[in-house]
């Protein structure tokens, strides 16, 4: 339960749009990562996150960021 609530609420601190160029005009490398990202739908939110660098038996690090911040 405290699982989706933490995820519910990073959604809601961290959902709001921007205007992003069209993917054109980005460069590659920042294409090739945005393409990249998973997401997991909530209770009809889409959530993108990065998961990276995981190892057997090494504990979890969760960065949660705001706005206007990204996983860029």
């Amino acid at each position: 339960m405290f699982t989706r609530i933490f995820l519910i609420s990073a959604v809601l601190l961290t959902g709001c749009s921007s205007k992003q160029k069209p993917i054109s005009e980005m460069s590659l490398e920042y294409q090739n990562h945005i393409q990249n990202l998973k997401s997991v739908e909530i209770e009809g939110l889409l959530l993108k996150y990065v998961d990276e660098g995981k190892e057997d038996g090494k504990e979890v690090f969760l960065l949660v960021h705001g706005i206007p911040t990204s996983s860029w």
